[in-house]
């Protein structure tokens, strides 16, 4: 069986706690960011965060450019990566 730092492999359907350490100004913009969004919780922010940015690298993997059109009409490019072409090919491909 499959282990995650020491515990047993836990089914799809449970969660895994993690901790994480943020600086003080992490802490802050996670809090204000959670206000701003009006995330139920941290938690919740941070797997919306999670989904977003995976999305972010599969469509860079595919060569795609993110990019924000201002109201201006002005087009900035928000997200630019190098990223390695990834050992897992579902990463690209979804």
């Amino acid at each position: 069986m499959t282990e995650v730092t020491g515990t047993p492999a836990i089914m799809a359907d449970k969660k895994i706690r993690i901790s994480l350490d943020l600086s003080r100004p992490a802490f802050e913009r996670l809090s204000a960011l959670e206000q701003t969004t009006d995330a139920s919780s941290k938690a919740d922010l941070i797997r919306d965060a999670l989904r977003l940015y995976e999305y972010l690298v599969r469509q860079s993997l595919k060569g795609a450019k993110v990019q924000c059109v201002m109201p201006t009409g002005e087009t900035i490019e928000v997200f630019a990566t190098s990223f390695p072409t990834p050992a897992d090919a579902d990463m690209v491909h979804a």
